[in-house]
């Protein structure tokens, strides 16, 4: 059975029933939403894959600085040689390779901002992804020894924010559900609303006065 969304059931319905303008209207509309999905869900995707790609890219120049770089007099792991101080060239190029990647995906974030917003979920998770990404970059460029905890624990949050990305791009490119998008069910929701507040004012009322009228009493 093919995968059709509740609402495409219900333009279809109406369209045909009512057909007409107001048919149209409702199709245009249907058919507008879906193509904005759609921009969300390829922009998402595509920021997305350049994060994982960054991440990916620094799993593989740690990899290669573990196997060219050197161990001091301590026994601690440095990427300087001991003599000359230089640093290898395999692990430049890996270090040179994770930059690109990480300002491929930096680029991509501007895409994402512009539709889900720039103070939306995805934009701040996305964010703080990058934010690590340059951070276990750092750890892995020390001056000096190199600290497997600081990097491991860059990596890790760049991982944890890329999850928490993937959730809300997804949670806000699939939307609210169509019942609380059209118009007249919002007008519909506060008129329920406000008949509520309405049917509950004789009863506070009604318990301030006995509740002033308690007090009172007590006073006297």
């Amino acid at each position: 059975m093919p995968d059709v969304s509740l609402e495409t059931i219900l333009v279809a319905v109406i369209a045909g029933l009512g057909g007409g303008l107001g048919g149209t209207w409702l199709q245009i509309r249907h058919e507008r939403d879906e193509a904005f999905r759609e921009r969300l869900i390829t922009a998402a995707d595509d920021l997305a894959t350049g994060l994982q790609q960054a991440i990916t890219g620094l799993d593989d120049a740690f990899s290669t600085s573990l196997k060219h770089g050197y161990v001091d007099a301590q026994n601690r792991l440095t990427f300087h040689h001991p003599k000359t101080g230089e640093v290898p060239n395999e692990i430049e190029e890996a270090r040179a390779r994770v930059r690109t990647l990480i300002g491929e995906a930096r680029a991509r974030t501007a895409r994402v901002s512009l539709l889900f917003g720039p103070v939306s979920g995805p934009d701040r998770s996305a964010t703080m992804t990058l934010i690590y990404l340059d951070g276990a970059l750092m750890a892995l460029d020390p001056p000096g020894v190199f600290e497997l905890q600081d990097f491991s624990r860059e990596l890790a949050g760049a991982r944890r924010y890329l999850a928490d990305f993937n959730r809300s791009a997804l949670r806000e490119a699939r939307g609210r559900p169509w019942w609380r998008r059209w118009r007249w069910t919002l007008w519909l929701r506060r008129q329920a609303r406000g008949l509520r507040r309405r049917l509950r004012r004789p009863k506070q009322e009604a318990g301030a006065k006995q509740e002033a009228g308690a007090k009172q009493e007590a006073g006297d």
